[in-house]
This record gives C-alpha cells, sequence and structure tokens, in this order.
C-alpha cells in the first residue's frame, strides 16, 4: 500500500402504525397459528405519515399470506440515470406479462408495484439507489422475474459534450433504513487553474498527485491519501480539483457521516461492495474508486477506554483485506 499525506498551507418525525390479517378470509385458510385457529398477524410502521411503505405492505401481504411464499430480492447503489423515471415508464421494467398494481411518486423517488403470472414485483428507485423484490409461486420464478427487471433497468448514457468543470460524486449515508446512496453535482477548477493559489512546495506535492496514473494491474488500489493543514488553506478544493483530474479512471465516493462507516462492520463492508450491487454492468470494470472522508481529525483520534482507534480501521480498510478487494 502507498500513503501520501499532502501539507496544505493555507422536521419532527411523525408514523403511524396498521395492522395486516393473514390469512385473507377466502383464499389463505390453510395459514394459522399454533393455537389453530386464529389467523397469522404482525405490525407495520408507516414512517413519517409516508405511502411509501404501503408497497412493502403490499409484497409482504403475498409472501405471508402463502399464495406467493417465495421471495427474491437485491438493492444497492446505481448509475446516475438523470430524472428519475415515471411510474408509467418503469412499468416498462417488469417482464412483457407484467402491468402496473400500484405506484408511489414524489420529487426523489418512485415505486411501483406489478403483477404478472405467478409473481408480484416491487421496484424502487431513487437518486443513486434501487431496490427489487419479487414474490413468487416458485423460486425459479421469482430469480427469473427479478433479472429481467434488473435487465430492462436504463443504462447511463454519455453526454456527447459533457462541461468538464462539472464533476458528479455519488454520496453515502448510513440510515434507519440501511445504507443509501445519491448524486451530487458541483463545479470544479483545473489544475492549471488552482496551482497558483498554492505554495510552491504544496503545489509540487499535489502535481506528482495530480499526474498519477494506475497501473496495468491497478497498482493504486489500496492507497491513503491524507490532506492535512488548518482550516481554509484548500484542502476541499484541492479533492475537487483531484476529482476532475482524475476523472477519466477514477470514481470519487464522498461519506457523509465517516465515523459511522468506521464503527459499523455491515456499514463498511456494504461501502466496499458497493460497485457489486450496481443495477447495470460497469462499461469501465477496471475503474478505481476513490473513498473522500472530510475532517479526519474528528474521529482518528485515540478512543476512550481503550478500544481500537479509528485510524488503525481505516489503515485496514485501506491496504488490508478489504481494500485490495476486486
Amino acid at each position: 500500500m502507498s500513503r501520501t499525506s499532502t501539507e496544505l498551507n493555507r422536521s419532527s418525525d411523525q408514523s403511524c402504525v396498521g395492522e395486516s390479517i393473514w390469512p385473507a378470509p377466502t383464499d389463505h385458510s390453510h395459514v394459522r397459528s399454533d393455537q389453530g385457529s386464529d389467523p397469522v398477524r404482525f405490525g407495520f410502521t408507516v414512517n413519517n405519515g409516508s405511502l411509501s411503505d404501503t408497497t412493502d405492505v403490499a409484497l409482504f401481504d403475498r409472501v405471508l399470506g402463502g399464495d406467493l411464499p417465495f421471495a427474491w430480492g437485491t438493492h444497492g447503489p446505481t448509475p446516475d440515470h438523470g430524472p428519475l423515471p415515471t411510474p408509467e415508464e418503469m412499468a416498462d421494467f417488469l417482464p412483457p406479462n407484467g402491468r402496473l398494481t400500484r405506484s408511489y411518486e414524489v420529487v426523489h423517488g418512485v415505486q411501483v408495484i406489478g403483477e404478472g403470472p405467478g409473481y408480484l414485483a416491487q421496484v424502487a428507485l431513487s437518486p443513486g439507489w434501487m431496490m427489487v423484490r419479487v414474490a413468487s409461486d416458485s423460486p425459479s420464478l421469482a430469480r427469473t422475474v427479478g433479472q429481467t427487471i434488473l435487465e430492462r433497468m436504463p443504462t447511463p448514457t454519455e453526454d456527447a459534450d459533457p462541461d468538464p468543470a462539472e464533476i458528479r460524486m455519488r454520496v453515502w449515508c448510513n440510515g434507519k433504513s440501511g445504507p443509501r446512496t445519491t448524486w451530487a453535482t458541483t463545479r470544479a477548477p483545473s489544475w492549471c487553474e488552482t496551482a497558483r493559489n498554492y505554495p510552491s512546495v504544496t503545489a509540487e506535492g499535489l502535481q506528482r498527485l495530480i499526474d498519477a496514473r494506475p497501473d496495468e494491474a491497478g497498482g493504486m488500489g489500496g492507497s491513503l491519501i491524507l490532506f492535512h493543514g488548518p482550516p481554509g488553506v484548500g484542502k476541499t478544493s484541492a479533492i475537487r480539483t483531484l476529482v476532475r483530474e482524475w476523472s477519466a479512471w477514477c470514481d470519487f465516493e464522498n461519506l457523509t457521516d465517516p465515523e459511522k462507516l468506521l464503527s459499523d462492520p455491515q456499514y463498511l463492508l456494504s461501502v466496499v461492495e458497493g460497485r457489486k450491487a450496481n443495477a447495470g454492468a460497469d462499461p469501465s470494470p477496471g475503474r478505481l474508486r476513490c473513498l473522500v472522508l472530510e475532517d479526519a481529525d474528528n474521529y482518528l483520534r485515540a478512543e476512550a477506554g481503550g478500544r481500537e482507534p479509528a485510524i488503525s480501521r481505516l489503515l485496514n480498510a485501506a491496504d488490508g483485506v478489504l481494500g485490495n478487494m476486486g
């Protein structure tokens, strides 16, 4: 592993609770509790007064009710597709024999329920994130329908005349429902424009970093780059410039909650395996990923009680087994 250190010198939560009863009176009388007569019951919570969870209930109803007992699912980050599709457009993700039966649409997310012979599918899309679940009357059909939906999802298109100053980064956070990603867009100056803002010694170090390229074996994988210096000297500006200058071969991803990343092994594993969860194949599988963790001094100090400091976990993530996973 290589480690580079560059000194830079200059609303309220509301919820409502409901209960669903299985089996339905007409179709699933064979599903009973241990007493032999009471229907199976379970509760669900709709968070923040939102209807989005009702698509979950529509799927769970069929699985727990017993008529579609076999389930398949996947979720994870996606390439940026631009504007989210409408429910009508998402209906085209379903197999040819499927039809749209329910939908939920807001500015930052769309969910649909589709149904076809022997299956019910739930598809959810938000910027940078997707989820697909299928309930079916057989494991093989559930798997086939799910894979068909993934194949029919749109793939990103290249801008014919991209603006080199516009940079995009995947942004991670670990919320109540687990790790999620979205996309952020900003503008970044070129290195030619920003080099003059740094003292010569700092500029020389940054120039070597800007000029770095991975070898054919991906030799830069498992590297740790540390920018340090007092506030206002240009650390964030250097990162933005690096995103632009490395855009041909490296994808940058920002962690909004790095302290959670370094304390939650499941979150760390989700981020490390993030590319594998993408919907749609990466057209350039050899591209490297660079995870950006800002304000490192807030969480890299030794922890109280003799616990392993976060810096050790960060180094293990960079040059240990996880950092070199392909």
